[in-house]
């Protein structure tokens, strides 16, 4: 959880935009890690999306 609790307010603090939080999954699941991992990537894929939408209508002088 030190992602979430410690590296994402870091970056966010220097200027970044953290897209979506960290992901985690217990070792009991590793049978299924492929499809969790899918799954995550669907979830951070949509943020980043809509993030990047936004991002058009933004104009930095």
């Amino acid at each position: 959880m030190g992602v979430d609790s410690h590296l994402a307010p870091l970056l966010t603090e220097l200027g970044a935009v953290v897209p979506g939080a960290g992901w985690y999954f217990e070792t009991s699941s590793m049978d299924a890690l492929d499809a969790l991992a899918d799954e995550a990537a669907a979830r951070y894929a949509r943020t980043i999306g809509q993030l990047a939408r936004l991002a058009e209508g933004v104009r930095i002088p």
